[in-house]
């Protein structure tokens, strides 16, 4: 294998193997993010409302802003949103 061919393998490797890892990273706030939604999901409906919010200090204070729909509860996708800062002002 000539040199050239060997750096280029070498690279290709080294970028997979950071996709990977960085890819790994994310993968676990965004469980925690899900497992904490569970959590508060008192009547486990797939929502969460505000009175399931108060039991998270900073949800409660951002409840309104959270609930992009104005439906009374956020789904999980607001929620992450929410936490991420994402769709949310603070």
């Amino acid at each position: 294998m000539s040199i050239k061919k060997y750096l280029i393998v070498t690279a290709v490797f080294l970028i997979a193997g950071s996709g990977m890892a960085w890819s790994g990273a994310q993968k676990q706030p965004v469980d925690n993010l899900h497992k904490c939604f569970t959590m508060l999901d008192k009547d486990k409906n797939g929502f969460i409302n505000k009175e399931e919010a108060m039991h998270d200090k900073d949800l409660s204070r951002q409840f309104e802003k959270a609930d992009l729909n104005k439906d009374g509860k956020l789904s999980i996708d607001e929620f992450m949103a929410a936490k991420s800062g994402d769709r949310v002002a603070k």
